[in-house]
């Protein structure tokens, strides 16, 4: 931490140093994993990052399986 703020230390008055009270150990996998299992995302990610997720069925099981793909009706494919 030292050495991080050596470079600083003209302004060394005007710096105050905050400790992470809170882990911010968020993750793609992580969120995938809460809602496969039903978990709440609530207090994982801000409101707005969640509505997100709800609005567009992003991390469902839907939303990983390749689409199929559409057949034409004579057989023929195009």
């Amino acid at each position: 931490m030292d050495q991080a703020t050596d470079g600083l230390a003209r302004w060394r008055h005007n710096i105050h140093m905050i400790p992470q009270l809170i882990q911010n150990d968020v993750s793609s996998t992580k969120v995938r994993l809460f809602l496969k299992r039903g978990l709440s995302v609530r207090y994982l990610l801000p409101s707005p990052v969640v509505t997100y997720i709800e609005e567009n069925g992003l991390y469902t099981e839907e939303n990983h399986a390749p689409s199929p793909r559409p057949s034409s009706s004579d057989g023929k494919g195009e």
